[in-house]
């Protein structure tokens, strides 16, 4: 598994997809490749609710100040997408006890599923209570892995309740 983050091509071509000004683009990740490890850096985010939204609108356009529209956006992704439906079955229920409109709700994994597909992009997970990295694939599948030469989000999720991105992980020891 490889550290590879997105490029800025990458979030030039998100906001104009998701309709978010170009002009606000700044880039805070380095763009380097090297093993997956453990996580360096992070980028945190504001906890209150929408960490995960706060996430992807960092890795879009460099600021927090788009999670509404990016939590607008994957909703309106989420009802209408075949593989989300598939993924989740009773759509109707799921948005009663996890209603991802409401400014606030927490994502849970369902949700990082849906924004792998929206944006067609490989995600990994840090779990600092598991110590590992989960794979959320573009395509929905997780059997397939990534390409060496694709370029992926990476978000840690903390405590169990918060995520924040990582903006570099630790260099492997050489043994």
């Amino acid at each position: 598994m490889l550290f590879r983050p997105i490029s800025k091509y990458w979030m030039v071509n998100q906001c104009k997809t998701l309709k978010i000004d170009l002009s606000s683009i700044k880039c805070k990740i380095p763009k380097h490749t090297k093993p997956l490890t453990t996580p360096k850096k992070l980028i945190d985010v504001l906890g209150d609710g929408n960490c995960w939204y706060r996430c992807i609108s960092v890795w879009i356009n460099g600021t927090e100040e788009h999670h509404e529209l990016v939590r607008l956006k994957l909703y309106q992704f989420f009802i209408t997408d075949d593989r989300v439906r598939a993924y989740v079955g009773d759509m109707e229920s799921y948005l009663d006890i996890n209603p991802l409109n409401i400014i606030g709700t927490w994502a849970t994994d369902v949700e990082i599923f849906a924004t792998a597909l929206m944006l067609n992009t490989n995600i990994y997970i840090y779990s600092d209570y598991h110590k590992s990295w989960q794979l959320f694939g573009k395509n929905g599948t997780y059997k397939d892995g990534v390409r060496a030469t694709e370029n992926c989000l990476y978000m840690c999720h903390l405590n169990r309740n918060h995520y924040s991105v990582v903006a570099d992980v630790n260099t492997p020891l050489i043994k």
